[in-house]
């Protein structure tokens, strides 16, 4: 491994810096190209950016996938950690960059926690709602239903005025909005009642004479924590 100097690892911080603040894609692939091996992508700079959170500022979709695929490909002298994959999530939900949004989702599969609050204590999918983004509450929502998060979205969050993301859909008066959260509250309330149900059917329902073991009373099926939390649909 090449021992650089503080001065040349410096240099290389502030050219791909330099690059991300001018929005500047082709710069950026270039200084990944020339310096990428003594860049730490976590690095801050005074402003508290990283490289990976100047991208998303400046709205720039391609110069974010160009970084994810350093990241990736081990291009740079670190891996991106949960808080730089955070923090660029968290800002590209609250200026509405639908695109980068799901390219961060799609580059960071089960690394981002959609629950993650900011200072407002406020999660992304509270942000689309209040400023009525749409195409951004559908993605957000379609991540979590595909499985992409790092965990499921929590409905119930409150930010620091004590409210959900449904009262701001319904306080913003978009009805639209309503039906997508309602919507996603009652497919989340029927995944929660279906997973005693399959549990349930395992233990009952056998195709073969070799699953007799399963009947009940063995000891696999807790025949008595399947009755106190089925609920039928």
């Amino acid at each position: 491994m090449t021992e650089y100097t503080e001065k040349e690892i410096l240099e290389a911080q502030e050219a791909l810096t330099a690059a991300v603040e001018a929005g500047d894609t082709t710069q950026v692939k270039q200084a990944i190209k020339d310096y990428g091996d003594r860049i730490d992508p976590n690095a801050r700079d005074g402003s508290g950016f990283t490289a990976l959170s100047w991208a998303v500022y400046n709205g720039g979709t391609e110069m974010v996938k160009a970084l994810i695929k350093a990241d990736h490909e081990k291009k740079f002298a670190r891996k991106m950690n949960a808080d730089t994959i955070h923090d660029a999530f968290a800002s590209a939900a609250i200026r509405g960059h639908t695109d980068i949004v799901e390219a961060l989702i799609e580059g960071f599969d089960k690394q981002i926690d959609p629950n993650a609050k900011d200072r407002f204590d406020r999660t992304a999918l509270i942000w689309a709602v209040v400023f009525s983004r749409t195409k951004m509450a559908k993605v957000l929502i379609e991540a979590d239903q595909e499985g992409k998060f790092a965990e499921g979205i929590d409905l119930n969050a409150k930010d620091k005025d004590g409210q959900t993301v449904l009262y701001y859909a319904k306080k913003e008066g978009n009805d639209e909005m309503v039906e997508i959260i309602e919507d996603f509250k009652w497919q989340k309330r029927k995944e929660k009642w279906a997973a005693p149900v399959k549990k349930f059917k395992s233990c009952f329902s056998f195709k073969q004479p070799e699953d007799q073991d399963k009947k009940p009373g063995n000891k696999n099926c807790n025949h008595t924590g399947l009755s106190a939390g089925y609920l039928p649909l």
